[in-house]
């Protein structure tokens, strides 16, 4: 008896004693009937998964950074001062603690100061950050931790969020006599990663410590919400918005050609959930957030108290302010797996597709129109960039 048998056309030959059926791997595997029996779509799928490969690896080749050890000999012994303001983030909060816990590890309870300010919540949200404090407490861990049960209400949301970010600086202002701080690092309701330092992991607080060689006034990485998120308070160092959402991102040439080797970005302004500070404009000249025309309940116009801050630290000529493209963020969990695997197919398209452009003509008239009309209400000209309707 012959041990192969004639199969249908356009299947493969194979011997007799062979069960396609005997094991789900190769039934799932199997391509669909359609696909196995045209060449051009088998074709279109393997150059399809070979483009894809592709896209990943030139990726990992713009964005990946591997840790020096000598920059890591740089952060021991670096003081930090910590500063969140939270609200109503219990089910990231878990998430948020461990990885200050692993902060705390690396740095050293001694060189860490945390400060985190709290209104309003109507989760779980002051239960764990009174948990964090008495942790804190045990670990001497010097630390300001305020739940204010006060309502979240306010008019105009700009001043109250300059105000709210104003109360975790202040400690560090009254320390500052006993306790000279390096870097302020300020952390918004993100998810990031501390990672395990000393085994030179890859680690979103390393990474944005030792942005241009630690030699910056302000580090920010890049929040993510589908696209690129915090356009508000980020402006390129044309001191106009950013180019688009998508990658690239900037409208301006050196900018992306900085982005695309993975090498921090100039801009005049960021915050991006996540931002590294020099301190001393803080202590030596009182810089405070603040919005426009605090006094008025309404205004045509707004600017983030996150740019504005950037502003103030350009005119005492603190301007080496930098986005670090290999800090990504997030502001949920779920959005762990868009971030590390699936943006990066996006960016390497949009790499192909998308091309930033400056403002046209007449988005430029709008804008100069824009100014004119914040000067006429007594808007400083050195806030001007920040603006937005």
């Amino acid at each position: 008896m012959s041990t192969y048998e004639l199969l249908p056309l356009g299947e493969t030959v194979r011997p007799q004693h062979f069960n396609r059926t005997s094991t789900a791997w190769y039934s799932f595997c199997r391509l669909p009937a359609p696909w196995r029996r045209s060449p051009t779509l088998r074709r279109g799928l393997y150059l399809c998964i070979a483009f894809t490969a592709v896209l990943l690896l030139m990726e990992y080749t713009f964005t990946s950074v591997s840790i020096d050890r000598q920059q890591l000999r740089k952060l021991n012994g670096m003081q930090i001062y910590v500063a969140a303001n939270l609200y109503n983030n219990e089910k990231i909060l878990p998430m948020w603690i461990d990885e200050l816990y692993k902060l705390l590890k690396f740095f050293g309870p001694k060189n860490v100061y945390v400060s985190i300010f709290e209104n309003g919540s109507t989760d779980k949200t002051k239960q764990l950050l009174h948990s964090l404090k008495d942790s804190l407490n045990k670990m001497d861990v010097r630390n300001t931790i305020i739940t204010d049960p006060t309502p979240k209400n306010y008019e105009r949301r700009i001043p109250y969020l300059a105000q709210a970010r104003n109360k975790v600086v202040e400690p560090m202002i009254k320390l500052y006599e006993d306790w000279k701080f390096d870097k302020v690092l300020f952390l918004n309701d993100i998810l990031f990663s501390v990672g395990e330092i000393i085994m030179l992991i890859q680690s979103d607080i390393f990474n944005l410590l030792t942005t241009n060689d630690g030699n910056y006034d302000a580090a920010c990485g890049m929040d993510f919400y589908g696209a690129f998120y915090d356009e508000f308070a980020t402006r390129e160092i044309t001191g106009l918005p950013i180019g688009s959402g998508y990658y690239p991102f900037f409208a301006d040439y050196k900018s992306r050609q900085s982005l695309i080797n993975g090498l921090p970005v100039p801009v005049y302004s960021c915050w991006n959930g996540m931002i590294a500070l020099n301190p001393e404009p803080f202590i030596k000249y009182g810089v405070k957030f603040r919005a426009v025309l605090p006094q008025r309940s309404q205004v045509p116009f707004e600017a983030s108290e996150c740019c504005l801050v950037h502003s103030d630290f350009r005119q005492l000529n603190y301007s080496k302010i930098y986005i670090n493209p290999n800090v990504k963020v997030f502001y949920e969990e779920s959005r762990y797996n868009y971030v590390h695997y699936v943006l990066p197919i996006i960016n390497m398209v949009m790499w192909l597709f998308n091309h930033p452009k400056p403002l046209s003509d007449v988005e430029l008239a709008n804008l100069a129109q824009l100014y004119r009309s914040a000067a006429d209400l007594g808007v400083k000209e050195s806030d001007f960039i920040c603006l937005q309707r």
